[in-house]
């Protein structure tokens, strides 16, 4: 959900779009019955690219062509390619990339870049948000991480696999000395309603808007790593 210079970035972009920009994007199912299975989170490896891009071909809308009330399921606007997943997978310095798995089989996964890494690739990013400016320089000047996608597979059998994946990373975060993790979910041309209540729900403040080169509005939440 805008989970994001001028350079682009491997990925697909909608029709007509002249700069694909990539955002953080928030998926999450319909509780489904419990089982026996517990799910584990583990870090990303190579080996698992080609499930994290299986259960991001499901979720990835134009949102456009969408009815308003696919906001209430949660969906992937700006998917990651199957070259760049793999760059990030393996540049574990600057992502954290969690993965769920139940069953041995991956049904979930979380990424996560430092947010120094995210301005290489969308110059001014920050600049360009309409926030107060005490974010702003909380976002220049402490050391933030900026969540892209969190998705969880319709199959999973297990309940609080999204909470699962988002502690990990957040511990893992504060273990790595961040302060703020940082995500946006997009708010027009449809509202991402279940991504907004899950990131509430997990004390995210909302703390301004942002706009993409597509006409896209997109909420912007913080959450303070040291509460």
């Amino acid at each position: 959900e805008r989970l994001i210079c001028n350079e682009e970035v491997a990925g697909s972009k909608p029709a007509g779009s002249t700069n694909p920009i990539q955002y953080m994007n928030i998926e999450l199912p319909e509780n489904t019955p419990e089982t026996l299975s517990q799910p584990s989170v583990q870090d990303a490896i190579q080996e698992d690219v080609e499930s994290i891009l299986a259960i991001q071909s499901g979720k990835v809308i134009v949102p456009e062509n969408e009815e308003t009330q696919a906001g209430e399921s949660g969906f992937l606007i700006y998917p990651i390619s199957a070259g760049e997943l793999l760059r990030i997978v393996e540049d574990n310095k600057n992502h954290i990339v969690k993965v769920a798995r139940e069953n041995g089989r991956v049904v979930g996964h979380l990424i996560s870049y430092d947010i120094s890494e995210w301005e290489k690739a969308h110059s001014g990013w920050i600049s360009r948000l309409d926030a107060e400016e005490k974010y702003k320089e909380f976002l220049r000047n402490e050391k933030v991480l900026y969540g892209r996608h969190i998705a969880v597979d319709e199959s999973a059998s297990s309940h609080g696999i999204g909470n699962m994946l988002l502690d990990a990373t957040l511990q893992e975060a504060v273990t790595r000395g961040y302060r703020y993790f940082v995500v946006e979910v997009l708010k027009k041309p449809i509202e991402n309603i279940r991504s907004i209540n899950f990131l509430q729900k997990t004390k995210f403040v909302l703390i301004g808007q942002s706009n993409d080169d597509n006409g896209r509005v997109w909420s912007v939440f913080l959450k303070d790593l040291s509460n």
